[in-house]
């Protein structure tokens, strides 16, 4: 997520991200209340999200250590989370490849992707990254600047609480195909110079998401035959105590339905104070890229508190022990509460 501090994206990747929607008309953060209602209607019957096993998701990640890309442990990771996905169910592939950094530099990355009941037409995506960033950047003491992060929420949590879907599903299957996308190379952007032209602002912000930008020129989905998601969910930064779900900008303009299918699901959990009915600024994060490739998308992520993010964000205390159980089994129960909700006989709407 460029999580450049819920700063307003540029105009141009404001264009580029609702391609598939409207034109950026706009650079301000949204912070006005929403009136959206809240639905009433019965609570799905939906597995239940088990705290601690979702914990364990997290911990198990986090005990390999920081998972930059190309290092060895990354390499570790992937295969645990290749191996998590295939004893689930899944039919397993990978997408590798080389991107490049705003200086230049070059960085790999391979994209994890499962697919469930493959032979279902109608199928709804779920990502989240798993790389993490190689620089504690944001951490109070500059002597930390270039240490990597573990990551825990950065990264951790949205795999964790997709494996913990990943878990039911090959228990129950929902009445849908489920494909879940583990992403790479997100998290090591930069941040353009203050006055930079539109060309750098451009090549700044696309130094974030650079697994996810391959990935949609190369999906597996045959277009021409209409093989697409209905829509897709973005879990990022989704372990943290006190987490604050606004609605993220560029979500309302390319999938509101969808955000008010996930926000009225939580509001029947009784998470109103997690998952709030207002607007949140626009997060420069992989789904503007499942956007930019025809697929309406959201962004579940915690950018709605004051001030923007987590106070651990890109710092060295981005570590197990400022994970909270409630919120990572919050967010993976309104998953499984959506996912379980939608029926075979219709396709999804967004």
């Amino acid at each position: 997520m460029t999580k450049t501090r819920i700063t307003l994206l540029s105009c141009a990747l404001a264009a580029f991200a609702t391609a598939a929607t409207a034109a950026c008309s706009s650079k301000g953060t949204t912070t006005a209340s929403d009136s959206d209602s809240v639905a009433q209607s019965a609570m799905p019957e939906t597995p239940v999200a088990d705290a601690d096993s979702v914990y364990a998701y997290v911990e198990a990640q986090t005990t390999l250590g920081p998972r930059t890309p190309g290092s060895v442990v990354h390499a570790r990771c992937v295969e645990m989370l290749k191996a998590r996905l295939a004893a689930a169910g899944a039919e397993v592939s990978v997408d590798a490849g080389a991107g490049s950094l705003a200086d230049g530099s070059p960085i790999p990355f391979i994209n994890i992707f499962g697919r469930f009941d493959g032979a279902k037409e109608k199928r709804v995506l779920l990502l989240a990254h798993y790389d993490t960033r190689p620089w504690a950047d944001e951490d109070p003491d500059p002597a930390n600047h270039d240490t990597p992060i573990d990551g825990a929420n950065d990264g951790a949590s949205g795999v964790a609480v997709l494996l913990e879907v990943a878990r039911h599903i090959a228990a129950k299957a929902p009445g849908i195909g489920v494909d879940i996308l583990f992403t790479d190379a997100e998290d090591s952007g930069m941040s353009a110079p203050e006055g930079s032209d539109d060309a750098t602002l451009m090549r700044y912000e696309n130094s974030w998401c650079i697994g996810t930008q391959h990935w949609v020129r190369n999906m597996p989905y045959d277009i021409a035959k209409g093989e697409m998601p209905a829509y897709a969910i973005l879990v990022d930064m989704v372990g943290a105590g006190g987490a604050v779900f606004a609605k993220e900008y560029f979500s309302m303009r390319s999938a509101p339905q969808v955000v008010s299918k996930v926000w009225d699901a939580a509001a029947r959990r009784g998470y109103g104070e997690m998952f709030v009915q207002r607007r949140g600024g626009a997060i420069n994060d992989d789904h503007i890229h499942i956007i930019g490739a025809g697929i309406p998308a959201i962004d579940i992520i915690d950018a709605g508190r004051q001030g923007g993010f987590t106070p651990t964000w890109h710092t060295l205390a981005d570590n197990i022990a400022n994970i909270d159980r409630t919120t990572l089994q919050a967010v993976a129960q309104v998953l499984l509460d959506v996912i379980y909700s939608e029926q075979p006989s219709a396709k999804p709407q967004p």
